[in-house]
């Protein structure tokens, strides 16, 4: 039997444009119609809910977080049989897809195999709450000489590594960060492309003319922009030189994700401003970089390696000050965004719903409010809080109760 569902008196951001006095309404899992509340005729359908949302709140595309490690304790790389409460920990924070992603504590291939298949495995189950619709690898092919992950689980990117990778995930790596430098980098690159998944490019450190190799050869996003490429000192005094990060932000064809904190510590707000001048807003993808302690009230935490990371504000620092991802919810992202930089709330909302929909190619499914697309839904007001949060046309979360 059919249901609707009619959220009435909203804002709508599509989020091309943004359209006020709108109405919104569901049919089982898809948007059936949107239109001007004039049009509305209420009497059309047998509504099994109707919300009015009486001009007070925002009608968005759900949130997509194409980058997190997992939350309230539970590290998706190492426990992702827990990852239906990470799923409605993400529901809560206006999230209704995510991709798990995996860091290097995986030893050697066989490690990362055994936690690919069971991952699969879980993914392909669903969720009630924010979907994990497939697997970001950021490991094990990064330079051990950027960022905080160790390379003592890297191994070579041969063809044999590449292809056990891709068997054991059966059809579930989305996205695989590669440094360009790391011996058969290259290759892998081209090869993981020719295969439908989307390489990232990052903890590196090299050069322009290596990079644009790896563009060539199909990397298409850069992971994490500003954080784990690191630049080199000037060849000549008082000339900056320019690098990866640099190389990558002017390119028009490179997806960028950000971290955005409170405070500015991953990528400072001049840095910030300059990077929507040279990249854009269209190409930008804010992510969450939330590691497992995300979520929970301690000031310190123990990591797998035996490490102690220090929450500071809203991200988590190594002992000697290394930074190491982020503690916020996605839409702490957008309000730092807006505060940072001044951009306007409808492009704030691009960067987490129509852009990482149009990386993954998946455009014609979510990422947008349109008729017949899955109806994935965030409902915010314009200070960027969470009032609900539907995926496939279900509620699964809702602070109008």
């Amino acid at each position: 039997m059919d249901s609707f569902i009619l959220f009435k008196n909203a804002t709508v951001f599509t989020p091309v444009v943004r359209m006020e006095d709108y109405y919104v309404i569901v049919q089982n899992e898809k948007i059936l119609k949107l239109g001007r509340m004039k049009d509305l005729r209420a009497e059309e359908y047998n509504y099994s809910r109707v919300i009015d949302l009486n001009n007070d709140y925002n009608i968005c595309p759900g949130f997509i977080d194409i980058h997190t490690h997992g939350a309230l304790g539970i590290d998706l790389t190492l426990n992702s049989e827990r990852m239906e409460e990470v799923s409605e920990h993400k529901s809560k924070n206006g999230v209704t897809m995510y991709l798990p992603t995996f860091l290097s504590e995986l030893e050697g291939l066989k490690g990362h195999t055994e936690q690919l298949e069971k991952i699969s495995d879980f993914i392909k189950k669903g969720s009630d709450y924010a979907v994990p619709f497939g697997v970001n690898m950021e490991t094990p092919y990064l330079s051990p000489k950027c960022g905080m992950q160790k390379g003592e689980y890297n191994f070579p990117p041969t063809v044999e590594n590449n292809e056990a990778l891709l068997k054991a995930a059966k059809g579930c790596i989305k996205i695989i960060t590669i440094a360009p430098e790391i011996d058969g980098g290259i290759d892998a690159i081209n090869f993981f492309n020719m295969n439908g998944v989307i390489t990232g490019l990052g903890h590196s450190l090299t050069g322009i003319e290596l990079m644009e190799e790896a563009i060539n050869n199909g990397a298409n996003l850069a992971t994490h922009l500003f954080n784990g490429t690191y630049q080199v000192p000037a060849a000549e005094p008082g000339v900056i030189p320019a690098r990866l990060n640099e190389y990558l932000a002017v390119r028009d064809d490179i997806w960028a994700e950000a971290i955005v904190d409170s405070k500015g510590a991953h990528i400072n707000p001049t840095i910030m401003k300059l990077f929507l001048k040279a990249k854009g807003v269209d190409k930008l993808i804010l992510v969450t970089d939330n590691l497992f302690c995300a979520g929970l009230e301690d000031d310190e935490v123990i990591l797998p390696d035996g490490r102690t990371i220090y929450k500071d504000n809203d991200v988590y620092r190594l002992e000697e000050g290394h930074l190491g991802g982020s503690g916020y919810k996605l839409n702490g992202a957008l309000k730092n965004l807006r505060k940072h930089t001044g951009l306007a709330l409808i492009d704030c909302i691009k960067t987490v719903t129509k852009n990482p929909s149009e990386l993954l190619n998946m455009q014609n499914k979510v990422g947008h409010i349109r008729t017949g697309l899955d109806a994935n839904l965030t409902i915010i007001n314009d200070n960027v809080d969470i009032f609900l949060t539907m995926v496939g046309g279900k509620i699964c979360f809702n602070r109008f109760e």
